[in-house]
């Protein structure tokens, strides 16, 4: 560690938030609380109470990894869910409040923190609750409020960890809760309940939440002004990277949710980065580890590899889970990662997910002290056992001087590089003569264009994406044609990525001209990227012109326009044999609707999508459902629901016929074929044959149940084993008139559906 950072380590350990905990009372009024079922409480609360109370509740499990179980070795108390209490009492709502506001000052925060009930808990004697941290059970949860109710008891003192190495002592049973003791901490706080020695020992327990107030940033322009001056001497090609005092989970991290001396430490950097002219981000460090479970046989050799094997003989060997993360032995590392990411907003474009190495990190004393945020163990699983998992999720901030931005910029995923340089190319905007902005702009795009050029799959955000290169143009980093010329390819490749507005952002950068032509070269060559579902991509691109098409932007709808006119040849390149989706119908149909168009575009958009309308599956899957579902305000949509009704009624009015002997057709371009499957083919025809055996090689069978298959022909197929070789015995049914039943039945439906 550098002297520099070493000063910058020992600045923030004097930058202090507010308080992790505050204790105090509610007082000794007359408070009335209620139990659904059971009515009010009465004060103090004695020994046949509290037993009805237990009877009434549950056994309180804990949280431990993913999963949620019951083990009196962890926790012995008794606990009964929110939805059964009544706290309706004026009284008690005024001094909860009131509380607050304590609360609130002692932590810096601002009045607007909420306590939401959670449990009430009973500890009978014997009752504890091992060393653990409160897990953050709601959006916006920050710590956890206890409040003693009046009961006599000894002992079941919480013992606290405030943060800074040292352990607090709150004891409820000073006055036996006379007072309605409370404490509120932050949730991430390591502590115990120590088991009750005597009597009962009963409390209340509420979620703490912010409010939509943010917490107070505290007055930090001293502390920010020392830290400008020791920031502006660090290397310019340097970054910092520097963990803080508080893990959070994924939903619980925003700039409302920073606890204790997070708060602060996070006002002080940002108002010294400004102040030093440096850049700053905060976001989640999160270091996950699956490492080898050294002392997996101490918790029941069902986890061990050998009393595995055992087991298959014997009785199963009984295991038990490790209570809290201390117990677990870390051995080996398999896998392991350390990335900062989730950044918060407010401080410029976010870095992506960013991967930093652990000796990058000005580290906190204390971080590998506290418990994962996420653990769990795994026994013995076949080649892979006897691991455990876990997860740190800290805040952290990163610092760099802007001369360092070049190689922080290089550490970013192609989608943070794309984000920065949308970022650039609107500063530009604001600033179009500044030089070293077009040159950082110009050096993003490069090494972006390189990265999508090697590989033809890489794809990136559209809108910003177009932003950049708008900005480039506009503020002649490169002409037009240059810049186009190295991203026409892409524009192909990626075309359906693009939204409306992101052309409409390219026709200003590019020109209508290009942007026309780049549509009709894609409009006139059929579909090549095969992770493109082709119906996605044409409803995509209808969908798009329709929009532009309309647009009040004059060139976008000059585009737009000229390419509704052309979607006659667009189908009829992507879908040669006609056989369209009903999405694809539909979206045609929704285009109609909204745009005048030529009667000879009608005549061969429609000639397009009749195609195929004696199929009966094209008829009912593709034409019915999109006739159903578009509006009838087009003739292109009379077009097609009058093909649609003729071709329903033509099929109904020739109802179909039963076989009248049993010879079946031949597959179509068979049937002057003498040389493919002669015999079959003289079975399938023959009017009085009912069976015919085939007495070949199994590659012989295989192939003509295959063909027969494919075929659907009208025959059932049955594998006599006789030997040398088994016997494919075929027998003629009548499938494909049972089949033309129920193409009838759903052919009614349908015409009744339509009206």
């Amino acid at each position: 560690m550098t002297t520099i950072q070493a000063s910058i380590l020992e600045q923030l350990q004097d930058i202090r938030g507010g308080a992790s905990y505050h204790e105090g009372a509610l007082g000794p009024e007359p408070f009335r609380i209620e139990i659904r079922g059971l009515g009010p409480l009465t004060f103090p609360l004695n020994p046949i109470q509290n037993r009805v109370l237990m009877s009434y509740g549950i056994a309180a499990p804990f949280g431990k990894g993913h999963e949620t179980i019951v083990d009196e070795s962890v926790r012995k108390t008794w606990e009964i869910d929110a939805a059964d209490l009544v706290l309706k009492d004026k009284g008690w709502k005024k001094r909860i409040k009131s509380f607050l506001a304590e609360v609130a000052q002692k932590m810096d925060l601002t009045v607007g923190i909420k306590a939401k009930p959670y449990k009430l808990l009973i500890y009978e004697t014997g009752g504890f609750f091992a060393e653990h941290q409160d897990s953050e059970k709601i959006p916006g949860m920050f710590g956890t409020l206890l409040v003693g109710l009046p009961s006599e008891h000894a002992g079941g003192e919480i013992v606290l960890d405030p943060g800074d190495g040292e352990r607090v002592t709150i004891d409820f049973s000073q006055d036996n809760a006379t007072s309605f003791p409370a404490v509120a901490f932050i949730a991430d706080r390591k502590h115990e309940i120590l088991p009750v020695t005597d009597g009962y020992r009963t409390v209340l327990v509420y979620n703490l939440v912010y409010a939509k107030s943010p917490a107070t940033r505290p007055k930090t322009a001293t502390v920010a002004t020392s830290l400008s001056e020791t920031l502006q001497d660090l290397k310019t090609t340097e970054y910092q990277i520097i963990a803080l005092d508080h893990q959070y989970t994924d939903t619980n991290f925003s700039a409302n949710t920073l606890k204790g001396n997070d708060v602060a430490r996070v006002a002080a950097l940002r108002a010294a980065a400004k102040a030093a002219g440096m850049n700053i981000r905060v976001g989640l460090i999160e270091h996950h580890e699956t490492c080898n479970w050294e002392n997996a046989h101490e918790f029941g050799s069902g986890y061990d590899y050998y009393s595995r094997r055992r087991s298959y003989r014997s009785e199963r060997v009984q295991k038990s889970e490790p209570e809290s993360f201390s117990e677990v032995e870390v051995g080996e590392s398999y896998d392991g990662h350390l990335t900062m990411g989730q950044w918060l907003d407010g401080d410029g474009p976010d870095l992506g997910a960013l991967n930093i190495d652990a000796d990058e990190i000005l580290r906190r004393p204390g971080h590998e002290k506290d418990e994962p945020i996420e653990w769990s163990v795994e026994g013995y699983q076949g080649n892979w056992g006897m691991t455990t998992d876990f997860t740190y999720r800290y805040a952290g901030v990163i610092l760099w001087h802007p001369a360092a931005t070049g190689r922080v910029l290089g550490l970013l995923p192609l989608a943070g590089r794309v984000a920065w340089a949308a970022d650039y190319a609107a500063q530009l905007k604001k600033k179009p003569k500044d030089a070293g902005l077009r040159q950082q702009l110009l050096s993003l795009e490069e090494s972006i264009q390189a990265a999508t050029s090697q590989n033809a799959r890489k794809q990136v955000d559209a809108a910003p994406l177009t932003e950049m290169l708008s900005g480039i143009v506009r503020t002649k980093g490169m002409t037009a044609d240059e810049l186009y010329a190295r991203w026409d390819g892409y524009f192909f490749e990626h075309f359906n990525s693009f939204a409306a507005k992101d052309w409409k952002t390219l026709i200003d950068a590019f020109g209508s001209g290009k942007v026309s032509d780049l549509f009709t070269r894609v409009g006139n060559e059929p579909l090549k990227g095969f992770w493109v579902r082709k119906e996605d991509f044409v409803v995509g691109l209808l969908q798009n012109m329709s929009k532009m098409a309309k647009d009040k932007h004059e060139g976008t709808r000059k585009v737009g326009l000229a390419q509704v006119a052309r979607i006659p040849t667009m189908l009829h390149v992507h879908y040669p044999e006609g056989d369209f989706s009903a999405e694809v119908v539909w979206a045609v149909l929704k285009t109609a609707s909204q745009h005048e168009v030529s009667e000879q575009w009608e005549e061969l958009t429609g000639k397009c999508l009749l195609a195929l309308v004696e199929q009966p599956e094209y008829l009912h899957d593709t034409l019915g459902k999109a006739l159903k579902k578009a509006k009838p305000v087009s003739a292109l949509y009379s077009k097609l629901f009058d093909a649609t009704i003729d071709e329903l009624k033509k099929r109904l009015n020739n109802p179909p016929q039963p076989f009248t002997d049993y010879a079946r057709k031949v597959p179509k371009g068979y049937e002057n074929d003498t040389k493919a499957y002669p015999d079959f083919l003289a079975f399938l025809i023959d009017p009085v044959q009912k069976t015919f055996d085939l007495k070949k090689p199994q590659s012989d069978r295989d192939q003509l149940s295959r063909f027969i298959e494919w075929n659907k022909l009208d025959v059932r197929q049955e594998t006599i084993r006789t030997r040398p070789a088994h016997t494919l015995r075929l027998t003629k049914t009548d499938a494909s008139y049972q089949r033309a039943l129920r193409q009838r039945e759903q052919d009614e439906v349908l015409l009744k559906a339509m009206g």
